[in-house]
């Protein structure tokens, strides 16, 4: 993936992933549904199963705390059959210049 599309790719999960750890904490904290938490943390995964996604992660994984990456990859790992990586449904997302 060029730079540029690699800060922009950035600059769109970056945020996605602050929402998803805010409504971990949310939903730990007893004020957020477990079905509202997992619709998030399905559209999150959809977008990590990705190419560019995995790549994102792997080099973003080792800023958050440990206890949200933790949950993040277990339920990559637990979800992999589950949840198909966004490009499955948004054939665009692999679409090279």
């Amino acid at each position: 993936m060029p730079s540029e599309d690699q800060a922009v790719f950035h600059s769109l999960m970056h945020p996605l992933h602050h929402g998803l750890h805010s409504l971990w904490e949310s939903n730990k904290a007893g004020v957020l549904d477990e079905g509202d938490l997992i619709a998030a943390r399905n559209i999150f995964i959809t977008l990590i199963l990705t190419p560019g996604g995995q790549a994102w992660w792997k080099s973003f994984r080792h800023l958050p705390p440990p206890i949200i990456v933790d949950y993040i990859e277990s339920e990559i790992i637990n979800s992999k059959k589950e949840i198909v990586p966004s490009y499955e449904f948004m054939p665009w997302l692999l679409l090279e210049k």
